[in-house]
């Protein structure tokens, strides 16, 4: 679901607002040790303006930003976040019955340039750490 998830945030974002990095990188490390994010962690992790959100609050101010319809669901905010993040993990636990595709396409090269380098990591861990 991650995959298809990213792929998802990239068609839908033309202005190239979100780029991607994997917790398991050194910026991952970094951000988990500096941010007290717990080394099992396995969720959505957006930092946005010098502010961390997870979960389900994660994936509304993502889908905030996109385009089409699905920026919409943002509205879904006002829901108090218990009652969200029990969604967001009934999905995450179910996914694989929501998703119709179970491999992993490689992404292009222009969208390849959308995740982080390990040079733009350091140099991104650097500046704010």
């Amino acid at each position: 679901m991650c995959n298809q998830t990213i792929l998802f945030i990239m068609n839908h974002d033309p202005t190239v607002t979100f780029c991607f990095a994997s917790l398991q990188s050194s910026l991952g490390e970094k951000l988990r040790t500096n941010h007290i994010i717990p080394q099992q962690y396995n969720s959505i992790v957006l930092f946005q303006n010098e502010l961390i959100y997870t979960k389900s609050t994660a994936m509304l101010r993502i889908v905030k930003e996109l385009t089409g319809p699905v920026k919409y669901a943002y509205v879904f905010i006002i829901v108090p976040k218990r009652i969200r993040d029990k969604v967001y993990y009934y999905v995450a636990k179910h996914r694989h019955k929501f998703m119709k595709k179970r491999g992993c396409r490689l992404p292009t090269a222009e969208e390849r340039s959308r995740f982080l380098t390990e040079k733009e990591v350091k140099e991104w861990a650097n500046e704010r750490f």
